[in-house]
């Protein structure tokens, strides 16, 4: 295999993945399509060796806010790697319908689509409520909605839909 050519923040993730040792070094030297000899080569780096120990400092931390991030990313990890084969599996005709629904569920929960307070960015009833006022001169139309969009308000200045002539 060629040299391969790996920018800093490349071996930042490797050395992230490495220290977190959630991946199988087999698999992470495919990934980034490293043969051992250019495995070998890279860990003798000092960048890569600094970038190691740092990766290795953090991940090894025993604070409990450290212990709940570092669960959270082997859990996000481990389902981030199932995903292929379930989208598979979701793929055959042989799996019924219901197994289908409940996974695509599922994944949602996951990704934080839909109604699920434990994942940050999960809607709240509050969140699924629309409220449109338009001022029309003096009058104001209100239209309440359950539906979610983006926070903004959209302001403007009143403009004359009677066109002028030119004289």
């Amino acid at each position: 295999m060629a040299d391969v050519a790996l920018t800093d923040s490349l071996i930042s993730k490797l050395a992230r993945e490495i220290a977190r040792g959630i991946i199988p070094i087999a698999t992470l030297k495919q990934t980034y399509a490293l043969d051992q000899e250019n495995f070998d080569r890279l860990c003798d780096t000092p960048f890569f060796q600094n970038r190691l120990i740092e990766e290795q400092a953090i991940w090894s931390a025993s604070d409990p806010m450290s212990i709940a991030k570092r669960i959270g990313a082997k859990g996000a990890t481990m389902i981030e790697e199932y995903l292929p084969e379930l989208y598979q599996q979701m793929l055959d005709p042989q799996i019924p319908l219901a197994s289908k629904v409940e996974a695509l569920k599922q994944i949602s929960r996951w990704a934080g689509i839909g109604d699920n307070p434990n994942v940050k960015g999960g809607l709240t009833p509050e969140d699924a409520k629309i409220k449109i006022t338009i001022n029309i001169g003096g009058k104001q139309l209100a239209f309440d909605k359950e539906a979610k969009l983006p926070d903004r308000v959209i302001e403007g200045e009143v403009v004359a839909l009677t066109p002028t002539t030119a004289s």
